[in-house]
């Protein structure tokens, strides 16, 4: 035989053997992930005192807002008339 092709079919077998490893720790973490039994237990309901309810009603709202402060420019632009 070979000696060149004897190594290149050991090392097609060592990669057959790890991505089948591979996919059988990939499978079986998979498995243990989904188990058939499923917790169901419901929070206790939640206790709210001292507390007023307001009822909504609709209104009109200004769209305008004031602000007092500077503006800067960041950088300076020249625009020449054309």
């Amino acid at each position: 035989m070979n000696p060149i092709s004897t190594t290149k079919q050991r090392n097609r077998l060592k990669l057959a053997f790890v991505v089948t490893a591979g996919l059988l720790l990939l499978a079986l973490a998979t498995l243990v992930g989904c188990s058939g039994e499923r917790e169901t237990s419901s929070p206790a309901p939640e206790t709210v005192s001292n507390v007023s309810v307001l009822s909504v009603q609709p209104a009109n709202v200004r769209d305008l807002v004031e602000a007092v402060g500077r503006c800067a420019r960041r950088r300076r632009a020249n625009l020449p008339a054309k």
